[in-house]
């Protein structure tokens, strides 16, 4: 036996009781709804239930939840609420999946809720780790879940019941049966991601410049099947409201300091929304065609790069899909810290593949930390840093330079994990040689 291995365990364990001690208070509320009834506070989950008792009560799905929130919980919206979304902001698909919720009580289906995605998180995980080839051992196991309980995308997707973690389940499943061969399903899973949350349908692309025509397709039918299938169920007039009525609401929130994507960093410059953090800022007038412009245009940067990668390194799909994951996060129009759980198989890949020696390792275990920890925390170290002012009343006064930097640390974290796949893509077309875990269908694009 290893003598160095009581000691790794030890410190493994200690590290796992640090963070019980250390977050075990919080998971403890998260998953105990009935607290948020005192706090007055809203969850996200709250959209799919509601309009799932919408469903089942006869009211349209989108109705108003300043209407729903007094009729279901007995509560009503506190005056001057800046938090407060005022109708169901996800698909219609979404609460396809939350019907057999909306038969439960507010707190239990919450609970359920949870616990389904728990084990759906689980399984990504384990999917993740099996086909890298992770060695697994106990100390890795604690040390996975010490990190899992320090997450605070894990934690605020707890707190919030969101959709992230099927959707991660999803993606995670759709990259396992490209890289065994099982075309039609990847397609599968991927439209019915794509149904319930709409931007994993960019992960169409690399599908497209690899010509994986199987899952093209099967995932085009399945996404219309699942359309299809909720029209049928709850009607045609349901899109055209969730089109009409529900995106230009969602479109706001553009400009919120907790956007973490591209377009977060060019609204919060030029059309800001003080949305949960108290920040003033500096800016005249809005300008929406120049942030649309400035958006569109760091976008194109970001896809163009993405074709290069998946055009250089189209015999390595764990590559590819892994940097157009990462890619999505930063062209999607609205990011918030939760859905960087969907980053877990980048992270792991990187973690894989980078050399320990040099520079890059650091980073990118700095990058890693700034992903995890609350992006508001780090916003606002990164503002007291800059030693941005405060008005009288607390609030910060960010300038164009605080939110082009301090407030845009996280996404610049996101960037580089992206620059980094890149960087192995570059490395690795050097080489000229199947990549380690590649398939065999993925070697023979070599030739």
């Amino acid at each position: 036996m290893n003598p160095a291995r009581p000691a790794r365990l030890c410190l493994c364990l200690s590290l796992l009781g640090l963070a019980l001690i250390w977050q075990g208070p919080a998971w403890l509320k998260a998953l105990q709804p009935r607290t948020y009834y005192q706090a007055r506070f809203l969850v996200d989950f709250f959209q799919e239930w509601a309009s799932a008792r919408n469903y089942f009560g006869g009211l349209a799905l989108y109705t108003s939840q300043e209407a729903t929130l007094p009729l279901y919980l007995g509560e009503y919206k506190l005056p001057g609420d800046i938090t407060f979304i005022a109708v169901n902001a996800h698909p219609p698909p979404s609460v396809l999946i939350a019907l057999p919720f909306g038969k439960l009580d507010y707190a239990e289906a919450f609970l359920l809720w949870n616990a389904v995605s728990l084990v759906l998180l689980g399984g990504s995980i384990w999917i993740v780790l099996h086909n890298l080839d992770f060695a697994c051992s106990p100390e890795a196991g604690f040390l996975i879940l010490s990190l899992l309980l320090c997450c605070h995308p894990l934690l605020s997707h707890i707190q919030q019941g969101q959709l992230g973690i099927v959707v991660l389940f999803l993606i995670t499943l759709c990259w396992a049966c490209d890289r065994s061969d099982r075309y039609w399903l990847a397609g599968i899973t991927l439209g019915i991601a794509t149904a319930i949350k709409l931007f994993p349908g960019f992960l169409f692309l690399p599908f497209l410049l690899r010509r994986r025509w199987k899952t093209v397709f099967s995932g085009a039918a399945t996404l219309a099947g699942v359309i299809g299938l909720t029209v049928g169920v709850f009607g045609i007039d349901t899109y055209r409201e969730y089109v009409c009525d529900v995106l230009p609401v969602v479109q706001q929130y553009a400009g919120a300091c907790h956007n973490l994507s591209f377009a977060g960093i060019w609204y919060k410059l030029l059309m800001p929304l003080p949305h949960w953090m108290p920040v003033v800022f500096a800016v005249a007038s809005p300008h929406p065609v120049a942030s649309t412009f400035g958006y569109l245009l760091a976008s194109g940067i970001v896809v163009a790069i993405l074709i290069a990668v998946v055009v250089r390194s189209r015999a390595d799909g764990d590559l590819c899909f892994a940097a157009s994951t990462v890619a999505m996060l930063l062209v999607a129009p609205i990011v918030w810290d939760h859905y960087l759980l969907l980053l877990v198989m980048p992270v792991a890949l990187v973690w894989r593949r980078l050399p320990r020696s040099g520079p890059a390792w650091p980073l990118f275990l700095f990058v890693v930390c700034v992903l995890c920890i609350e992006p508001l925390v780090v916003m606002q170290h990164c503002l007291i840093l800059m030693g941005t002012p405060r008005a009288a009343n607390g609030n910060w006064l960010a300038t164009p330079l605080d939110t082009v930097t301090a407030l845009s640390v996280p996404s610049y974290a996101v960037a580089w994990l992206f620059a980094l796949l890149g960087c192995l893509a570059w490395q690795q077309a050097r080489r000229q040689v199947p990549p380690e875990g590649s398939t065999t269908s993925d070697a023979c694009c070599l030739n």
